[in-house]
């Protein structure tokens, strides 16, 4: 407002045959700009929730003239929103929400998150569907904890955390061996992956039943993000027999890769020396030298 000698400023609010006051103290709750006065002050509204009421402000001056302002309209909301349910699912790198809410008056859902020593936020969605919010955003590879808020008309809010890793990129297996031929249980795989979990070897016979084995990830020899790894296995039941073997790696993202099958003889029998006292003799060459 603009007066050079104020004295009382009265808030008039409630319902119209009801109405109640509150006086604005001029020297603590409003600031003298120079060309004017402006003014902040709370009431409790406790009782009003969900119901419309107006207000209005009265201003005096030091003559006892006075001066009304208009009267206005508003829906009361103190209650904060709820989040009922909060469900997400990865695909690559864009997580799709699906949130279950509670707020008749919403102005936005959104997520926060620090970025350098900044908080961020991102808008999922401005209206609900039926309760519901869905929503969806792009976040790079990596792990992410950030705030879902939910903020009504009021600026009433509610918020809850929420942390996930994205790793868009699948293991690549590079080579597996033995590549063909015969195996005697010995197996290896070269793969190419960040966050690997597991690394497991499956093989089988002709009757199409497959056995595994996991491979101790620990045991591998890691460059960067490349693992070269070994395990090795009883083909015992399987020998002289066809078989077929392919491995497969899991990451942290729960991405799965499988190799490409490989079949093979089993041999699990080393070679036998028939004569090992008569396949030599010993004597001169032509040159007399012994041999």
């Amino acid at each position: 407002f603009v007066e050079e000698n104020p004295v009382d400023l009265i808030l008039h609010y409630g319902v119209i045959g009801a109405m109640r006051t509150k006086i604005v103290d001029i020297a603590t709750d409003c600031i003298d700009g120079g060309k004017g006065y402006s003014c902040d002050t709370s009431v409790d509204l406790a009782d009003f929730d969900g119901q419309s009421i107006n207000y209005y402000f009265e201003l005096t001056d030091i003559a006892g003239s006075t001066d009304t302002g208009d009267s206005t309209l508003l829906g009361v909301d103190i209650t904060s929103p709820v989040i009922n349910d909060l469900q997400f699912e990865k695909d690559g790198k864009k997580v799709y929400f699906t949130i279950d809410i509670d707020e008749a008056f919403l102005e936005e859902v959104y997520y926060s998150y620090e970025d350098r020593g900044r908080i961020k936020e991102k808008k999922l969605c401005s209206k609900l569907e039926n309760g519901i919010c869905n929503g969806k955003a792009s976040f790079k590879d990596g792990n992410w904890d950030i705030n879902v808020v939910v903020l009504d008309e009021a600026g009433n809010s509610v918020s809850q955390p929420l942390s996930f890793l994205i790793d868009s990129k699948v293991p690549k297996i590079k080579k597996t061996y033995p590549k063909k031929g015969f195996s005697s249980g010995d197996f290896r795989v070269e793969f190419v992956e960040s966050d690997p979990v597991s690394s497991t070897l499956y093989f089988g016979g002709i009757d199409g039943t497959l056995w595994e084995s996991s491979v101790d990830l620990g045991e591998c020899n890691v460059d960067g993000d490349k693992y070269d790894c070994e395990v090795s296995v009883d083909l015992a039941d399987f020998y002289g027999q066809a078989i077929a073997y392919f491995f497969s790696v899991e990451d942290v993202a729960g991405n799965v890769v499988v190799s490409k099958p490989i079949g093979l003889i089993v041999d699990i029998t080393p070679p036998v020396l028939l004569n090992p006292d008569t396949f030599w003799e010993q004597g001169l060459d032509k040159n007399n030298k012994n041999i």
